[in-house]
């Protein structure tokens, strides 16, 4: 049972446990693609954001130094030009909500005009609070600029006073020289972008990621970090992960190299986008050596987890696929053994059959044998009595028993030698009888015509033909030739489509007397010869012309359907 058990259910679960493994090694991959082309397609948005954001910026700025009233309030600096350029720096502040600070400064770096968001209420900053900036590097570098660049700050955190603004406030400052009419430089444009916002939607963005977002600074530094207490890390000087190079410093310098690209390390998958032209539907030049990037980031354990789960989903999938095999396994197991059980028993029932039948018809054969020997040894003592006798009729007698008697022990005999112990073959037996009576007569100058088909009777059927065939033969052999030399006498056997047998029993001898009714005799011959066809449920026909001829006509006798015995 366990051979038959372990046979079925190892190969089923091995089989089982290679499609899974097939399957979750497909899923990996698959998913692994997915996941990729995910944080690009992320990515790549969050770079086109950032792209247009500055594109606009820039735009906005160019509008702005290019208005004429500028030139006049740069050259005159009254108060009433100063009053319309703030008022329209009002309103536009008030319609874009992006802007900290909108600044126009004089080629001193005074302040003539500026306007602050003033967390969402903008207002004019009267002339007293107006401040000199022409030491800070923004104006420095915007005042080197020609006419058409723009200048673009690094990504920080605005400073008041020289000190943090609290709460922190990222901008990016974006500048570019105002000329006059004769094209020679009269100030400055200063715009103040707020980035808290723009951060915000590139981090509303990730939200379609698996990855976290980040963003860097040309030097690798934190603008936005893994984890909240990371980002500007660079300004907070206090903060000691300051740059992505602290913590994957593989990863950073694959992506210092590059423009783009996606790879993994042994800490996770990293995907990034450099933001470095972003004016790219304006002819004006950009300086100020400034560029992002723009990183997602998925941990190992966010991809261990995510694999994991569905191996264990697998995992538990198999499980309840192998108790279902093992309980199916089990089932035919059993199956098997009794059937092979059953086998066994018939195999040994049959061969216990086929002993009890050997043993049988070596049983019947000895019977048969015994018969015979028996028949034999009462015809040798009717021959042994009959030499006493002298009296012709008794002898006659006597010669007639020992006929049918060898009729009989004859059929033992067949039987005896013959694999079919239920059935005698006409044909061989007939001929024997025939040939032993012809030898019995001593009458060689009457011959036998045979024809006879091989026609299986059972034993009663063929001792009750032989009977009929020895009484007939002898009475032609003893009457039907007197005073004639020679003759023959015909025997026929054959069987009609109907299952009808035929036994005819002939001679040209000289007939039967016409007055004998054979139906009416009573001697011994024709009396048996009426039983025995009585016995086969028969009837016969005899024809007196041309010598005597006699007609027996049965049904044949199913015949018994006997095993061979040499098997």
């Amino acid at each position: 049972m366990k051979k038959y058990f372990l046979m079925i259910f190892l190969p089923s679960v091995v089989l089982v446990g290679i499609v899974l493994l097939i399957f979750y090694v497909s899923f990996t991959r698959i998913e692994g693609k997915i996941l990729e082309k995910n944080e690009i397609r992320v990515v790549q948005f969050q770079s086109e954001i950032m792209h247009k954001a500055l594109n606009s910026i820039v735009s906005d700025l160019l509008f702005l130094s290019g208005q004429t009233i500028l030139q006049k309030l740069a050259k005159e600096k009254k108060a009433t030009s100063r009053k319309i350029v703030a008022n329209e720096y009002l309103s536009f502040s008030k319609n874009k909500r992006t802007y900290d600070q909108i600044r126009f400064l004089d080629m001193n770096g005074t302040e003539i005009v500026r306007v602050n968001f003033n967390h969402g209420q903008p207002r004019i900053v009267l002339a007293e609070a107006l401040q000199n900036k022409a030491k800070r590097h923004y104006f420095e570098n915007t005042l080197q600029r020609k006419r058409g660049d723009v200048f673009i700050s690094p990504f920080d955190l605005n400073l008041e006073n020289g000190e943090i603004e609290n709460p922190a406030k990222p901008v990016i400052r974006f500048g570019t020289p105002v000329f006059d009419g004769a094209n020679q430089k009269s100030g400055i444009v200063i715009l103040n972008y707020l980035g808290a916002e723009m951060l915000q939607q590139l981090e509303r963005l990730s939200e379609g990621s698996l990855g976290q977002f980040v963003l860097l600074n040309s030097k690798g530094q934190w603008l936005k970090g893994l984890n909240p207490e990371d980002d500007w890390g660079f300004i907070y000087k206090k903060k000691t992960m300051q740059a992505l190079d602290d913590s994957f410093p593989d990863a950073w310098r694959q992506i210092n190299q590059a423009g783009s690209g996606q790879f993994y390390t042994a800490k996770g998958l990293f995907t990034f986008e450099t933001i470095l032209k972003p004016l790219s539907d304006f002819d004006s030049n950009l300086s100020g050596s400034h560029s992002w990037k723009v990183v997602s980031y998925v941990p190992p354990e966010l991809l261990n987890t995510r694999f994991h789960q569905f191996l264990s989903g697998l995992l538990i999938i198999y499980g309840l696929l192998s108790i279902g095999l093992a309980l199916l396994s089990w089932y035919l197991a059993t199956v098997l053994m009794h059937r092979k059980t059953e086998a066994l028993k018939r195999q040994q029932t049959e061969k216990d059959l086929k002993l009890s039948l050997q043993e049988k018809v070596v049983l019947l054969q000895e019977i048969h044998h015994r018969v015979k020997n028996n028949l034999q040894v009462i015809s040798s003592l009717l021959k042994i009595q009959a030499r006493y006798i002298e009296d012709k009729e008794t002898l006659a007698i006597f010669q007639e028993s020992k006929d049918r008697i060898h009729a009989m022990s004859a059929i033992h005999e067949t039987l005896y030698q013959s694999d079919d112990l239920a059935n005698i073959h006409t044909k061989d037996y007939i001929k024997k009888l025939v040939d032993n009576l012809f030898l019995s007569y001593g009458l060689d100058e009457i011959v036998s015509i045979i024809e006879v088909q091989d026609i299986p009777l059972r034993v009663d059927d063929a001792i009750s033909c032989g009977l009929i065939i020895n009484e007939l033969v002898s009475n032609s052999l003893k009457y039907a030739f007197s005073g004639v030399q020679k003759g023959k006498i015909t025997i026929m056997m054959s069987m009609n489509a109907d299952g009808k047998i035929l036994l005819t029993v002939s001679d040209n001898g000289v007939g039967l007397p016409e007055n004998l009714d054979i139906t009416t005799n009573k001697t011994m011959g024709l009396r048996l010869v009426h039983l025995m066809v009585d016995e086969l449920q028969g009837d016969i026909q005899v024809d007196k012309h041309k010598g005597t001829q006699f007609q027996i006509q049965f049904v044949l006798t199913q015949p018994v359907v006997a095993s061979n015995s040499q098997e």
